[in-house]
């Protein structure tokens, strides 16, 4: 066989971006300047085509028709179906043994993740992560592949043959990281220019970690100095394993200690500036740092918030609103100019206090709790410019809380701490937590005008919620006119049973697709090697999103005009089949990770469009 199948890195500038892909190109510039960069290979679309067409695959897939069918089952059967063909084929040893060559000897078997040359990673939804191992490889590579085309196919509604083979793959290596994190070429808040700003976490990065509190520093270009440094104490780091990223507990000696050096934070901060003389913008980079030194693993321009003017977004009839909780971050994570906070996590607060909420509320430090809730609340208030902030109650699980000092004397030790002791529950059992958090309410509420939500999470019957309405009632939020009571949809007997519970009391109902779409299959949404076992259905969840829409409209002469039960949907995860779906049902917003705020304006945009055009709006 005459195909290439593998192009190294260093031989990326040989080839046109129709052969090595928009993120290829940006590779290829990055390695000539000589910066430090993941081992990096790509297998280009030539030998992709080259295994359908010798396997039989591909012409058998060029005969699928998904623009004959307009039933989301039947669209899901059908990819199903070609997904399964793919995933079925028997790599050719032409193809795999040069692969195979490259991974141990460029790699050393190392840890790898897989991603399109196409489109830039932080865009991109497919990539497969933490693989290693020489079957591993292979069986992901399929699997990714196949989960490529998937996402194809729920934006096109004919199958060719850039439907079914991206412009290469990307196999790149990723480290066993001492720390790692974000590095911006000027000061992305205040817009200086003379500052290389610098985020950082102990071990691999891992979202939750780094928002939750990471250490910060600032270098002046002129002097060359660290002149500011702010280090948080960190609790947990990111171990990579074949089973995804696994947490482990940092001894107390370590936590207060620095993820980075002073000479380490000069070295970054000048790979920093050497790239922005090159690109002649400011630029964002995702790094890690392991023994042999940094690796930049990603790369992508931005605008500060504070610096200049910024257009205003295209707005939609739906509402786009983002999940958050670091009150540093706020500029940053709202940059995107959302219509507001769908989700503001709570448990970010909470695992920074580091003390179990059952023992501040009878202690001198609740009062410190309450202002520190007011401040977090109130910060991400103003970054939406007193737009809506809908604040999620205490919902951490047994084995979260157990992280937070007095634990022992409030928690249970619990097999499986997701389907265990939590939300509603757990409030129900202890409504004093409540109070913690609706005096915190209150005083937010005294001092501003914007629209406030309440979502209680995780509650799982009728009777729980009335419960937990009760006690709200009695704190006497409810009657103040920027109070709205939401409720997060988690379970499907939620959504079965919906209309048994007391929705009349409720402004709106934000439904988390995550956990429904765990519950669905009965999997732990929080452990990675079952959850990712189970594909995603969204015929089954568009079944359940159906339901819920059918009960709010169901409800409409119930209610007054002016105060209609709200729908969110809440993606952690983006789905253009639900988003669309969404809109369709005139869900009346969506909440996304704040990075996806972009992509989820454009394409709800392109969707409210065709629903229009199809007079379903």
């Amino acid at each position: 066989m005459s195909a290439q199948v593998v192009i190294p890195l260093a031989e990326f500038l040989r080839y046109s971006r129709a052969v090595i892909g928009h993120y290829g190109v940006q590779l290829a510039e990055l390695d000539h300047l000589a910066l430090p960069l993941p081992t990096t290979i790509a297998i280009p679309q030539s030998a992709l085509l080259a295994v359908l067409a010798e396997q039989n695959v591909l012409n058998t897939l060029l005969a699928f028709r998904l623009s004959a069918t307009t039933d989301p089952a039947e669209r899901y059967r059908l990819k199903q179906l070609i997904k399964h063909q793919l995933l079925d084929q028997t790599l050719p040893d032409w193809f795999s043994q040069p692969i195979l060559s490259s991974y141990h000897n460029q790699f050393q078997r190392g840890f790898v993740r897989l991603l399109p040359a196409d489109t830039v990673p932080y865009l991109d939804q497919t990539q497969f992560e933490h693989i290693q191992g020489d079957a591993n490889l292979f069986e992901s590579l399929l699997a990714f592949w196949a989960k490529w085309v998937e996402s194809q196919l729920d934006v096109q509604q004919t199958i060719k043959q850039s439907t079914l083979v991206p412009t290469a793959i990307l196999i790149q290596a990723q480290v066993q990281a001492i720390a790692a994190g974000t590095a911006y070429s000027e000061h992305p808040v205040s817009g200086n220019k003379t500052q290389v700003f610098i985020r950082a976490i102990k071990g691999c990065p891992e979202p939750e970690i780094f928002e939750s509190g990471a250490d910060e520093f600032a270098v002046d270009t002129r002097t060359w100095n660290v002149v500011y440094r702010a280090v948080q104490a960190q609790t947990q780091r990111a171990l990579r394993t074949q089973d995804g990223l696994e947490r482990l507990a940092i001894p107390p000696t370590e936590q207060q200690q620095s993820s980075l050096t002073d000479q380490e934070c000069l070295d970054l901060a000048q790979l920093v500036q050497q790239l922005k003389r090159h690109q002649l913008a400011q630029a964002e980079v995702e790094w890690e740092l392991s023994p042999r030194g940094f690796v930049l693993t990603q790369v992508k321009q931005f605008e500060t918030v504070g610096g200049g003017q910024t257009s205003k977004p295209v707005r939609t009839q739906t509402k786009l609103y983002i999940s958050a909780g670091n009150p540093q971050k706020a500029q940053l994570l709202t940059a995107g100019q959302p219509d507001g906070v769908g989700v503001l996590r709570s448990e970010y607060s909470y695992a920074q206090f580091g003390i179990h909420p059952g023992h501040i509320v009878h202690s001198r430090q609740r009062e410190v709790l309450e202002r520190q809730l007011v401040a977090v609340i109130q910060t991400y208030q103003a970054a939406v410019n007193y737009q809506r902030v809908i604040f999620r109650t205490q919902n951490l699980t047994s084995a979260e809380n157990a992280a937070l000092a007095y634990s022992t004397s409030h928690e249970p030790v619990e097999t499986n701490p997701f389907l265990g002791f939590r939300g509603g529950l757990k409030l129900v059992s202890h409504p004093e937590l409540l109070t913690i958090e609706l005096t915190a309410l209150r005083r937010v509420l005294e001092k501003s005008a914007g629209q406030l939500g309440y979502l209680l999470s995780f509650v799982r019957t009728p009777e729980e919620l009335s419960t937990l309405i009760q006690h709200i009632s009695q704190a006497g939020l409810t009657n103040q006119p920027q109070f709205e009571l939401w409720w997060q949809i988690n379970t499907p007997e939620n959504v079965l049973n919906l209309s048994a519970y007391p929705l009349h009391h409720l402004a709106g109902i934000s439904v988390n697709v995550k956990t429904l779409q765990a519950l669905l299959y009965g999997v732990d949404p929080d452990n990675p090697e079952i959850f990712e076992r189970y594909q995603f259905d969204p015929a089954a969840l568009i079944t359940l999103l159906e339901k819920i829409a059918a009960v709010r409209d169901g409800l409409r002469e119930l209610r007054s005009p002016d105060q209609p039960l709200l729908l969110h949907l809440h993606l952690e995860d983006f789905s253009r089949e639900l988003v669309a779906q969404a809109v369709k049902l005139r869900y009346d917003g969506i909440v996304v990770k704040p990075r996806a705020v972009v992509m989820l304006r454009a394409v709800v945009a392109e969707c409210e469009t065709a629903a229009v055009n199809q007079r379903i709006l």
